[in-house]
Order: structure tokens, then C-alpha cells, then sequence
């Protein structure tokens, strides 16, 4: 049995929608639209190589070299199950996705079911491992993956479709602040077959209508080490005054930084913790601690 089938067995095992495998990163599973990485050591290059040409024909590689990015299906000779693959390449970074095609034909990765929805197709979008989801007036939703966008095929988004779909999740406060700035950050939490999905958001008006941009939170709050951060990052949990700030660009990890270092408090200490947020993004569930999460406005 070829070694890729031995990773993909896991996805089966751990009810996940796919498997992410990165040059020199430790393989993933896709799980509720993020990333859990599995307990093994990270690919070096020939193990990376030695999966990858599993999947891919020479062929497909040579076209990957060329172009940059391949899409095709695989079977698992396991149990023929079938798996969407996209494959792409930047420089000596090489990313491996294979989700379960379970909306797919045999034939082609693209014969997917049109949702219905806006929420089926952020659902759809979860499932096939996006890591954020882009759905802007007058255009066709866009999804990224790996990095990279990928516009959706089918009709395009209109502002009624965006108001309906955020009309269970602003609040007051949230709208009229929108209204004031034409911009505002929310959280939204779908209610899927599974389990809820939560979602940090931000609305905002362009030039052409309404934009909303939504990018899955992780259901499980990752710890330091998973982040990459130094352990000596939680002595900022032992502090009992002064002002720490954590800085820097949209999408750099600072909200998750900081819900580890609530979690790393919650596993550790006894002691009382108050959030200020806006909005609420990771739920902790008290430890060690006792946590009152508070979102500004609500």
C-alpha cells in the first residue's frame, strides 16, 4: 500500500475532510475548515518527494514545475475513496492538499453541487480546507487556499445575499457602528450538521457595494509550541501589573498569540481573568482559571 494511503486512512480515522502535507512542515488534517497537525516529525524533502510522486504522475509534476499549480483526483488503494488534490509550488515551498471528493464526480475535482446559500457554500468552503472566504457585491465569491485565491464558478454575490447571511450575527451596536465607519469586525458562528463553526469577520464598503471577508477559528486553541513562540512567551501570564502590548499587521496571529496565552493561564494558575474583546473569537472553557469573556459594545 503506497504511503500516502497510510496518511489518508487518518482522515477517515479522525473524521476529517482532508490532508495538508507542506515541504518541512509536519502533516495535517483538515478539520472544521483549520489545521491540526499530526504527531509525527515534519517531511523532510526526500519523504515529501518519495509522497508526492504518489500522487502525481511525472506528467502532472513536470506540469506543477511549469505552471505552478495541478489539480487532478486521487483514489486511495485502500478503499478507492476518492480525494480532490491542488498541488502548488512557490519556489522550495511545495504545498499537498487532498480532500475528500465527497461532493465530486469520479472524473473531474471540479463537478461540485452548487450550495444553495451563502452559509452552504461557507460550509462547502470549510470542508474544502479554504482559509479564508471572500464574498464581495458584484463578484464571484473567492476562496484562498494555500495561500493563493481561487474564484468560485456560479452566480455572483449581491448585497441582499450578504445582508441575509449576517442578519443572525450583528448586533445593534455592531450595525450602527458599520453604518457610521462603513466597516466593522464580528463574529459569526454557524450552526452546521456537525458542530457550530465560528468565524472571525469584517464587513466593509468599497467602492462597488459590500465586502465580507471571513476567516475560520480554529475549534481547538493551539498552545505556544504549536504556534512556533518561545516558551519563555507565557512569563507574560505570571505578570500581576504593568501593560504588555502585542503588535503587528491583520492576519500576523495576534488574536490566536493572545488566546494561547489565556489557555497557557487557564491550564496553570488559579486565578481570575477578565477579556476585553472585539469580537469574542476563541471560547475558553475554565480550567485552573475562572474566565469572564467580555465583548466591547455587547
Amino acid at each position: 500500500m503506497p504511503a500516502i494511503d497510510g496518511l489518508l486512512a487518518l482522515v477517515e480515522m479522525q473524521k476529517a475532510s482532508g490532508l495538508v502535507l507542506v515541504t518541512g512542515e509536519v502533516p495535517a488534517l483538515l478539520v472544521g475548515g483549520a489545521t491540526r497537525p499530526l504527531s509525527m516529525p515534519a517531511l523532510a524533502p526526500a519523504m515529501f518527494d518519495a509522497l508526492i510522486d504518489e500522487v502525481l504522475d511525472p506528467e502532472q509534476r513536470e506540469r506543477l514545475r511549469e505552471q505552478a499549480t495541478v489539480e487532478l483526483v486521487y483514489r486511495s488503494a485502500r478503499n478507492n475513496t476518492a480525494f480532490n488534490v491542488t498541488a502548488q509550488s512557490t519556489g522550495e515551498r511545495t504545498v499537498l492538499r487532498l480532500v475528500v471528493a465527497a461532493l465530486a464526480s469520479p472524473s473531474t475535482s471540479k463537478a461540485v453541487r452548487r450550495p444553495a446559500s451563502l452559509e452552504s457554500l461557507v460550509v462547502a468552503a470549510l470542508d474544502r480546507g479554504a482559509s479564508d472566504i471572500i464574498l464581495s457585491e458584484g463578484r464571484s465569491p473567492r476562496l484562498r487556499f494555500a495561500g493563493q485565491l481561487e474564484s468560485e464558478d456560479g452566480p455572483v454575490t449581491t448585497a441582499q445575499d450578504i445582508e441575509t447571511f449576517l442578519a443572525a450575527h450583528m448586533t445593534s451596536e455592531t450595525r450602527a457602528r458599520f453604518d457610521e465607519t462603513g466597516s466593522a469586525d464580528l463574529a459569526c458562528t454557524l450552526d452546521t450538521a456537525e458542530e457550530p463553526r465560528r468565524f472571525r469577520a469584517n464587513l466593509f464598503r468599497h467602492q462597488s457595494g459590500l465586502c465580507l471577508t471571513l476567516r475560520p477559528i480554529r475549534d481547538r486553541i493551539p498552545t505556544l509550541e504549536e504556534l512556533g513562540l518561545p516558551r519563555s512567551l507565557a512569563a507574560l501570564g505570571t505578570l500581576l501589573d504593568g501593560l504588555v502590548l502585542l503588535n503587528g499587521p491583520a492576519g500576523s496571529g495576534k488574536s490566536t498569540t493572545l488566546a494561547a496565552l489565556v489557555s497557557e493561564i487557564n491550564r496553570t494558575r488559579a486565578t481570575h481573568v477578565i477579556t476585553l474583546e472585539d469580537p469574542i473569537e476563541y471560547l475558553h472553557t475554565p480550567q485552573r482559571s475562572l474566565i469572564h469573556q467580555r465583548e466591547v459594545g455587547a
